[in-house]
């Protein structure tokens, strides 16, 4: 089963930082920002960081801003999705299930050639032969 994924960008911060099993402080020094800062952040007090906290918490995590912050998205989106097939696609993702989406980024790291650990599957019930 999925874990709920986070809604907020306060909410991403702290499942990044905790899946890796790092403190505030910790993340604060890789991030470059304050430990207030990133207090802020998770509890809400901050709702939309400035471009330069979002770029340094990226950079902590290995990831690029668009996968941060959905204004990044939208802007890159709005920059690279000229073809009608590409706005649709778009569209298309944004009403998938979280586990069809799951399904479909498993999908393409393989035909990119990278490869993400297999979730385990729950034992199939025997079946009695009569």
């Amino acid at each position: 089963m999925l874990s709920p994924q986070p809604t907020t960008f306060g909410g991403l911060v702290r499942h990044l930082r905790e899946e890796r099993g790092w403190t505030q402080e910790q993340l604060a020094r890789l991030a470059g920002i304050t430990v207030t800062s990133i207090s802020n952040l998770e509890r809400g007090a901050t709702v939309l960081p400035n471009a330069e906290t979002v770029e340094g918490l990226a950079a902590a995590f290995g990831l690029d801003p668009e996968e941060m912050d959905p204004r990044w998205l939208a802007d890159l989106v709005a920059e690279k999705a000229l073809l009608l097939l590409q706005r649709k696609l778009i569209k298309r993702v944004l009403t998938l299930t979280e586990r069809d989406l799951d399904t479909m980024y498993r999908v393409t790291q393989l035909r990119s050639g990278k490869r993400t650990p297999r979730r385990k599957r729950a034992p199939a019930r025997s079946r009695r032969r009569r």
